[in-house]
């Protein structure tokens, strides 16, 4: 991270621990760790589905830390009946 930016853009797990400053977006490894250990497989599944929002910075596709916040708020708490998400 560069003396000009306060905060990092995008969270890599080697470049962001947990105790540091929050991401604003997250790489699609990091979101995978964020959203409970699934699978890249799962994550672009729930993209392409439209469950999950992302962009791409570059040729990198990004994950804002907003969006995995806001799927992780909608998910159904435990023993609820399951809402389409």
């Amino acid at each position: 991270m560069s003396a000009e930016h306060d905060s990092p853009i995008v969270a890599t797990p080697d470049h962001y621990p947990e105790n540091s400053i929050r991401a604003q977006a997250y790489s699609v490894k990091t979101a995978c760790q964020r959203l409970g250990g699934i699978s890249r497989s799962t994550l672009y599944r729930k993209i392409e589905c439209g469950e999950l929002a992302a962009k791409k910075l570059g040729g990198r596709t990004v994950i804002m830390a907003a969006e995995v916040d806001r799927y992780l708020a909608l998910l159904p708490a435990l023993g609820a009946p399951r809402a389409k998400l």
